[in-house]
């Protein structure tokens, strides 16, 4: 109607939830802040998207955003529907956040501590030594940001905040249990040194 080129136009066919209805704003409409809100990485969410009915080959799914963009074409482009599996999703960030180093992890960490209230931000001197020395023993655990924080608080609440739970108590503080509990407790309490070699010959 311009009196210029008519461009070639293309789209990714439809995105299907698991029940296998379409996804619409009225249908399994998730919000990209949720996931944000449950730590899955940016690049994580973009590159499972774009296996969503198109294939870089060779069974590859994993990638970067500047390894889809050169390797894109429209003949890779499935024309069947496509199944958001939120399983594979969740997998790939797990992927994502095993390639960050332990300093990038625990920095993407810190906001969802700070948000259950575990710690504030800035993180401080105390914290952040607690922080640089557990983040590398939940590392290859977490497939969200968000399951880091189960994993680590008991390690940063202050000790009148820190609760035991009661059904767990239960299974395991039985009265055949508690002498010996007893008794590692009298051993640590014993120790001028507080290092592994220590605490294991004590135990």
């Amino acid at each position: 109607a311009l009196g210029g080129t008519v461009p070639v136009y293309a789209h990714v066919p439809m995105i299907l939830g698991t029940d296998g209805a379409k996804l619409s704003k009225r249908h399994g409409a998730v919000s990209v802040l949720q996931y944000k809100e449950e730590g899955y990485l940016p690049e994580a969410l973009l590159n499972y998207l774009s296996l969503l009915g198109w294939s870089m080959g060779e069974d590859r799914e994993f990638f970067s955003l500047s390894e889809l963009a050169g390797a894109f074409t429209l003949d890779r482009v499935s024309p069947n529907p496509a199944r958001f599996d939120l399983k594979k999703c969740t997998a790939i960030n797990g992927d994502w956040i095993r390639t960050l180093t332990a300093d990038d992890l625990a920095a993407r960490i810190v906001p969802f501590l700070a948000a259950a209230g575990v710690v504030a931000e800035p993180v401080t001197d105390d914290p952040r030594r607690v922080l640089d020395a557990a983040v590398p023993l939940v590392h290859e655990r977490l497939d969200t940001l968000s399951a880091a924080v189960p994993m680590l608080d008991f390690l940063l609440l202050p000790e009148d905040r820190f609760v035991v739970d009661p059904d767990a108590a239960a299974a395991v503080l039985t009265p055949e249990a508690m002498p010996t509990v007893a008794a590692a407790v009298e051993s640590l309490e014993a120790l001028e040194e507080w290092s592994t070699a220590a605490i294991e010959a004590a135990l």
